[in-house]
Protein backbone atom coordinates (compact mmCIF):
# COMPACT_ATOMS: atom_id res chain seq x y z
CA UNK A 1 0.00 0.00 0.00
CA UNK A 2 1.10 3.56 -0.85
CA UNK A 3 1.93 6.43 1.27
CA UNK A 4 -0.89 8.78 1.54
CA UNK A 5 -0.86 12.39 2.18
CA UNK A 6 -2.02 13.22 5.57
CA UNK A 7 -2.90 16.89 7.68
CA UNK A 8 0.18 18.53 9.00
CA UNK A 9 -0.05 20.14 11.85
CA UNK A 10 2.30 22.75 14.15
CA UNK A 11 4.32 21.95 17.14
CA UNK A 12 2.79 20.99 20.23
CA UNK A 13 5.68 23.11 22.15
CA UNK A 14 7.54 25.66 21.19
CA UNK A 15 10.72 24.08 22.67
CA UNK A 16 10.32 21.81 19.34
CA UNK A 17 11.28 24.74 16.83
CA UNK A 18 14.02 26.69 18.39
CA UNK A 19 16.57 27.29 15.92
CA UNK A 20 20.00 26.80 15.56
CA UNK A 21 22.75 23.86 16.24
CA UNK A 22 23.71 22.79 19.51
CA UNK A 23 27.48 22.98 21.00
CA UNK A 24 28.15 19.53 19.94
CA UNK A 25 27.60 17.26 17.44
CA UNK A 26 29.47 14.42 15.88
CA UNK A 27 31.61 13.03 13.37
CA UNK A 28 32.78 9.85 12.23
CA UNK A 29 34.60 8.50 8.75
CA UNK A 30 32.61 6.32 6.36
CA UNK A 31 35.69 3.27 6.52
CA UNK A 32 34.93 2.90 10.31
CA UNK A 33 31.52 1.60 9.41
CA UNK A 34 30.94 -2.27 9.69
CA UNK A 35 27.11 -1.14 8.66
CA UNK A 36 25.14 1.72 8.54
CA UNK A 37 21.75 2.00 9.28
CA UNK A 38 19.21 3.81 6.81
CA UNK A 39 15.57 4.75 7.31
CA UNK A 40 12.88 2.82 4.82
CA UNK A 41 12.59 3.68 1.30
CA UNK A 42 9.95 5.07 -0.15
CA UNK A 43 8.13 2.98 -2.00
CA UNK A 44 4.87 0.75 -1.64
CA UNK A 45 6.55 -1.33 1.30
CA UNK A 46 7.29 1.91 3.28
CA UNK A 47 5.16 1.70 6.87
CA UNK A 48 4.26 5.28 7.31
CA UNK A 49 5.81 9.22 6.53
CA UNK A 50 8.23 9.20 9.40
CA UNK A 51 9.61 6.26 8.87
CA UNK A 52 11.33 7.39 5.51
CA UNK A 53 13.06 9.68 7.62
CA UNK A 54 13.95 8.23 10.83
CA UNK A 55 16.92 6.06 11.44
CA UNK A 56 16.02 3.84 14.72
CA UNK A 57 18.84 1.63 15.08
CA UNK A 58 22.09 2.54 15.70
CA UNK A 59 25.17 1.95 13.01
CA UNK A 60 27.50 -0.50 13.78
CA UNK A 61 31.40 0.38 14.02
CA UNK A 62 34.27 -1.76 13.17
CA UNK A 63 36.00 -2.73 16.16
CA UNK A 64 37.77 -0.07 17.95
CA UNK A 65 35.51 2.77 16.22
CA UNK A 66 33.26 5.10 17.18
CA UNK A 67 31.96 8.59 16.71
CA UNK A 68 33.59 11.64 17.76
CA UNK A 69 32.58 14.90 19.69
CA UNK A 70 32.94 18.10 18.07
CA UNK A 71 32.67 21.57 19.38
CA UNK A 72 30.83 24.12 18.39
CA UNK A 73 30.64 27.87 19.55
CA UNK A 74 27.21 28.40 21.21
CA UNK A 75 25.05 30.00 18.59
CA UNK A 76 27.91 29.76 15.38
CA UNK A 77 26.01 25.99 14.15
CA UNK A 78 23.55 26.10 11.61
CA UNK A 79 22.02 23.59 9.15
CA UNK A 80 20.50 23.92 6.13
CA UNK A 81 18.95 21.56 3.71
CA UNK A 82 18.07 22.53 -0.39
CA UNK A 83 16.51 20.72 -2.74
CA UNK A 84 18.70 19.79 -5.70
CA UNK A 85 17.97 18.22 -9.24
CA UNK A 86 14.92 18.26 -11.59
CA UNK A 87 11.64 16.83 -11.66
CA UNK A 88 12.07 13.00 -11.43
CA UNK A 89 15.47 13.04 -9.64
CA UNK A 90 15.31 15.59 -6.55
CA UNK A 91 17.16 15.09 -3.88
CA UNK A 92 18.85 17.05 -0.69
CA UNK A 93 22.06 19.07 0.03
CA UNK A 94 22.75 19.33 3.59
CA UNK A 95 24.75 22.15 4.71
CA UNK A 96 26.28 22.11 8.55
CA UNK A 97 28.99 24.92 9.64
CA UNK A 98 29.93 25.53 12.84
CA UNK A 99 32.85 27.76 14.56
CA UNK A 100 35.36 26.99 16.93
CA UNK A 101 37.80 29.62 18.46
CA UNK A 102 41.22 30.07 18.68
CA UNK A 103 43.80 28.03 16.53
CA UNK A 104 44.13 25.20 18.54
CA UNK A 105 46.80 22.93 16.85
CA UNK A 106 44.94 19.62 17.47
CA UNK A 107 41.87 21.00 15.95
CA UNK A 108 43.60 22.14 13.15
CA UNK A 109 44.83 18.74 12.56
CA UNK A 110 41.87 17.48 12.65
CA UNK A 111 40.49 19.40 10.38
CA UNK A 112 43.35 19.06 7.98
CA UNK A 113 42.92 14.73 8.44
CA UNK A 114 38.97 14.98 7.87
CA UNK A 115 39.39 17.22 4.91
CA UNK A 116 40.50 14.32 2.45
CA UNK A 117 38.53 11.67 4.19
CA UNK A 118 35.20 10.38 3.53
CA UNK A 119 32.93 11.97 6.46
CA UNK A 120 29.41 12.02 8.11
CA UNK A 121 27.96 14.13 10.52
CA UNK A 122 25.26 13.89 12.99
CA UNK A 123 24.51 17.47 13.95
CA UNK A 124 22.45 18.18 16.91
CA UNK A 125 19.99 20.80 16.80
CA UNK A 126 18.60 23.15 19.79
CA UNK A 127 15.71 20.79 19.78
CA UNK A 128 17.25 17.79 19.84
CA UNK A 129 16.85 16.20 17.16
CA UNK A 130 19.90 14.88 15.11
CA UNK A 131 20.36 15.26 11.30
CA UNK A 132 22.78 12.91 9.55
CA UNK A 133 24.89 14.70 6.71
CA UNK A 134 26.41 12.08 4.39
CA UNK A 135 25.41 8.77 3.60
CA UNK A 136 27.37 6.08 2.12
CA UNK A 137 26.34 6.55 -1.52
CA UNK A 138 27.35 10.26 -0.72
CA UNK A 139 29.90 11.09 1.88
CA UNK A 140 30.14 14.73 3.50
CA UNK A 141 33.03 16.84 2.68
CA UNK A 142 34.34 18.45 5.42
CA UNK A 143 35.93 21.88 4.97
CA UNK A 144 37.33 24.79 7.35
CA UNK A 145 38.65 28.31 6.87
CA UNK A 146 40.79 30.23 9.32
CA UNK A 147 40.41 34.15 10.35
CA UNK A 148 42.33 35.72 12.80
CA UNK A 149 39.45 38.11 13.67
CA UNK A 150 39.35 41.62 14.65
CA UNK A 151 41.24 43.28 17.88
CA UNK A 152 37.62 45.21 19.02
CA UNK A 153 35.84 42.45 17.33
CA UNK A 154 37.06 39.50 18.29
CA UNK A 155 36.61 36.45 15.80
CA UNK A 156 40.11 34.15 16.15
CA UNK A 157 38.82 31.09 15.29
CA UNK A 158 38.00 28.69 12.47
CA UNK A 159 34.68 27.86 10.71
CA UNK A 160 33.76 24.06 9.82
CA UNK A 161 31.90 23.11 6.77
CA UNK A 162 30.17 19.73 6.43
CA UNK A 163 28.19 18.96 3.39
CA UNK A 164 26.93 16.49 1.48
CA UNK A 165 23.78 15.46 -0.66
CA UNK A 166 21.11 12.81 -0.07
CA UNK A 167 18.19 11.41 -1.81
CA UNK A 168 16.24 11.97 1.39
CA UNK A 169 16.65 13.87 4.87
CA UNK A 170 18.10 11.58 7.68
CA UNK A 171 17.19 11.94 11.48
CA UNK A 172 19.33 10.07 13.57
CA UNK A 173 17.29 8.57 16.73
CA UNK A 174 20.05 6.81 18.51
CA UNK A 175 22.02 8.33 20.93
CA UNK A 176 25.86 8.93 19.86
CA UNK A 177 27.81 5.91 19.75
CA UNK A 178 31.02 7.52 21.76
CA UNK A 179 32.01 4.39 23.04
CA UNK A 180 34.65 2.24 20.65
CA UNK A 181 32.75 -1.08 18.81
CA UNK A 182 34.08 -3.91 20.98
Amino acid sequence: MALEYDDVDGPALLSSILSGGAQEWFLFRKDDLETESTPEDIGPSATNRAAIVKISVPHVFKTGKRMYRMYSTENTAKLKISKVGSKDSYGFKLEAEWFVPGLDADVLGMGVMAQNDKVFGIFKLMNGKQIQVGCTISSGILTFDFDSGEVEQGGLGMTFKLSAYDKTVRIYEPAPQLTPEA
